[in-house]
């Protein structure tokens, strides 16, 4: 993405995503997602904007590209920043959904996990996205992640709770 983008998008240390506003959300799912939706909306409308000629990031411009940015914006302000305390951490840390990227769909396919999209761009619908997350929802039940390291499977790398002290 161009600069441009990623400036409209809030990913060039502007205010960008309202993540703020998940303080409030007290570990709700379903407060969770409307705020997701709202603010997948808006990085939606930017990313059609800035890339009106760039046939790289359709169809998959909100579903694909817009969840990515927004799922690896609030994991980076709200887990990896002192913005939150650990308590908001520790609830809205299971809320949150895995940014999907080359890396993550590589994977899922190394592994054997249907999925009908190759390419990030290929995410064109809402059930696409929520399918992967479910079915890495389900693959992460089945084999826990060290808490010493809870984030090594996603694209972000972010402190623990327990790092963000020292």
């Amino acid at each position: 993405m161009s600069r441009a983008s990623l400036r409209a998008l809030g990913c060039d240390g502007s205010t960008g995503c309202k993540v703020g506003e998940l303080r409030s959300l007290r570990g709700s799912k379903v407060g969770y997602r409307a705020w997701f939706y709202c603010e997948l909306n808006r990085i939606s409308r930017a990313i059609d904007r800035t890339n009106r000629v760039n046939d790289r990031v359709r169809p998959g411009a909100k579903w694909g590209h817009g969840t990515k940015v927004l799922s690896l914006r609030v994991a980076s302000v709200a887990l990896a920043s002192r913005s939150f305390t650990d308590t908001q951490v520790a609830r809205i840390e299971p809320l949150l959904y895995v940014p999907i990227d080359s890396v993550v769909i590589g994977e899922l396919r190394n592994l054997g996990v249907e999925r009908p999209f190759r390419r990030i761009r290929e995410i064109d619908s809402a059930k696409k996205f929520f399918d992967v997350q479910r079915a890495l929802g389900a693959a992460a039940k089945e084999c826990p992640i060290s808490p010493a390291h809870p984030h090594e499977s996603r694209s972000v790398p972010v402190m623990t709770p327990a790092s963000r002290r020292t």
